[in-house]
């Protein structure tokens, strides 16, 4: 995430209509992201794995009624949409925001965006962050031959000689 506290404006950020602004009312740091009109976002993309989990992180308050957002959202090679999550900000004090998803089938790119509904108040965001975990595999893809030493120890080389099955299993025999 580059320029993720917006602490060199709105550098390696795409804004939706230009009328997003910097404020020194800031979560941290001197700067944050205000936005004051609507349909005024940003958005700013980077590469995923499909299967991979993503954390969008932020912080934000608002003092709109109308809704504001954060989101993930996932596309192909040529940009086509894959899918979507959101999360909405609602909170009139600072408050930590966060939307898990993972990256579809067929993903390789990924837009992290807010944006704000109506002509009332504002909506201040600060400090970005889009994290991603890869999952462990699944249970039933195990490598393996022979793992749960139901075959004794085919497959299995020993060290002294003297290793020995026992009947005492938490799973089968």
């Amino acid at each position: 995430m580059t320029n993720a506290g917006f602490e060199l404006g709105l550098a390696e950020w795409t804004p939706f209509t230009g009328t997003e602004t910097i404020t020194s009312d800031a979560f941290a740091g001197a700067n944050a992201l205000a936005l004051s009109s609507n349909g005024s976002g940003i958005d700013q993309s980077f590469s995923v794995i499909a299967g991979e989990t993503y954390t969008l992180s932020t912080y934000g308050k608002t003092s709109a009624v109308d809704w504001s957002g954060v989101g993930l959202r996932f596309y192909d090679a040529q940009w086509d949409e894959l899918a979507s999550t959101e999360t909405q900000i609602n909170s009139t004090d600072w408050a930590e925001y966060t939307v898990d998803a993972i990256a579809p089938t067929g993903a390789v790119n990924g837009i992290l965006w807010a944006w704000k509904g109506g002509d009332t108040g504002s909506t201040t965001l600060d400090e970005f962050g889009v994290s991603g975990a890869t999952p462990p595999p699944p249970t039933d893809n195990n490598l393996l031959t022979n793992p749960s030493f139901e075959f004794s120890t085919t497959t299995w080389n020993a060290f002294t000689g003297t290793e020995s099955i026992s009947s005492d299993a938490v799973d089968g025999t």
